[in-house]
C-alpha cells in the first residue's frame, strides 16, 4: 500500500468468557445486532458496548469486564473455509482489527 492510502478498518469481534471460552465470533454489524440484547446510549440512541455493561446471549446474562482491540499490519484473509464456525451463524471475512470483548456470568 502506498504511504497515502488508507486502509479501510474491517473487525471482528469475539466475545469470550473470563475462563476463556468463545461465546461468540461476530463478522457483521446484523448479526451483531440480532445476535445481543445491547442497550442504547442515552446522547444518541445507538447501541454502545461498555465495562459494567449486561449483555444477554442465548438467554444467558453477561456482564462485560473489558473490551480491547488488536490492529493488523495486513488483513487476515480468513475467506470460506471446509467446516463450520460454530461460534457464528455468518461467513468470516477479511478482516484488518480484532476486537474482544471479555464477560461474566452476571448471576
Amino acid at each position: 500500500m502506498a504511504e497515502n492510502e488508507l486502509a479501510t478498518l474491517v473487525a471482528t469481534i469475539t466475545i469470550k468468557h473470563v475462563k476463556g471460552a468463545t461465546l461468540q465470533t461476530i463478522y457483521n454489524s446484523d448479526e451483531l445486532k440480532e445476535a445481543l440484547s445491547i442497550q442504547k446510549h442515552s446522547a444518541d440512541q445507538l447501541p454502545f458496548v461498555d465495562v459494567g455493561q449486561l449483555l444477554k446471549i442465548d438467554g444467558s446474562r453477561y456482564v462485560v469486564k473489558s473490551v480491547s482491540f488488536r490492529i493488523s499490519e495486513f488483513s487476515n484473509e480468513t475467506g470460506r473455509t471446509i467446516g463450520a464456525n460454530m461460534y457464528s451463524e455468518s461467513y468470516s471475512t477479511a478482516c484488518n482489527t480484532q476486537i474482544k470483548v471479555l464477560v461474566d456470568n452476571a448471576d
